[in-house]
């Protein structure tokens, strides 16, 4: 007997994000799962590209195993319940069918309506210029040109000092997160403190963080109701690892920006 499960951060997204998705499999016997080259179903690939995040991690707590991989997934349409549909798994060598999803894709570009479109209306002409041109119009002329060649230069120039703003990425938003939760000593804000870190970092890095990733994994799924104290030395520890990998990023960024 298997117990799949599928986490999805965020549910709603605009058409230029992506999704996270947590496949989670819980037996009582050690799991061989085997995922097809084709990981989604045919009529979910029309609308979404997906990529495995890292490897699978396999772990055991107390009479289960649990087995789970991270894949992201990016939108090709909008709309507002896109269906995720994972193609069947294979596990202990028998089918297995993965839960139905639904993401909300929106779009910040608005279509064009009737109603929006101005009526055309007829090119006026202009009555033929006289056979000669006063000084005055010349004066004119050059003038309009001038203006105009010196909006052309000003823009160029402005286009060249503005500098690109960077959209934040996984890990920046995380960290400001981290910055700003309040821990409850509860079972709802152990959850939120785990899903959120579990989204962004797919693999550990040494041993203690996979130690770590199975604290953050019995928090979600189990009975476990850590203290604020250990909540609160966990988000410590996530926040030194994101701060770290975040200093090549930053020295990066500031290199392009001069």
């Amino acid at each position: 007997m298997f117990e799949t499960t599928l986490i999805i951060e965020p549910k709603a997204i605009t058409l230029a994000d992506t999704v996270i998705v947590t496949l989670r499999i819980v037996g009582t016997e050690a799991l061989r799962v085997a995922v097809p080259t084709s990981i989604l179903d045919e009529s979910t690939s029309l609308n979404w590209n997906i990529a495995p995040l890292g490897s699978a991690i396999e772990s055991r707590d107390r009479a289960s195993y649990v087995w789970q991989q991270q894949f992201q997934l990016s939108p090709f349409i909008v709309g507002d319940g896109l269906t995720l549909q994972f193609s069947n798994l294979t596990v202990n060598s028998k089918p297995l069918t993965v839960p139905i999803a639904q993401v909300s894709v929106s779009t910040t570009v608005q279509s064009l309506t009737s109603a929006d479109v101005r009526p055309v209306t007829p090119l006026e002409l202009s009555p033929s210029p006289p056979a000669t041109t006063s000084p005055v119009i010349l004066l004119l002329g050059v003038l309009v040109f001038l203006g105009i060649l010196l909006s052309v230069i000003g823009t160029g120039i402005w286009l060249r000092r503005k500098r690109v703003v960077a959209v934040p990425s996984p890990l920046e938003r995380l960290q400001a997160d981290l910055q700003t939760w309040t821990i409850e000593e509860n079972k709802a804000s152990a959850q939120v403190v785990a899903r959120r870190i579990r989204a962004v970092f797919a693999e550990p890095r040494n041993d203690e963080q996979v130690e770590r990733f199975a604290r953050l994994d019995r928090w979600l799924y189990s009975a476990d109701v850590p203290t604020a104290g250990e909540m609160q030395a966990e988000i410590e520890y996530w926040r030194k690892e994101i701060a770290e990998r975040l200093t090549p990023l930053a020295v990066v960024r500031q290199a392009t920006a001069s």
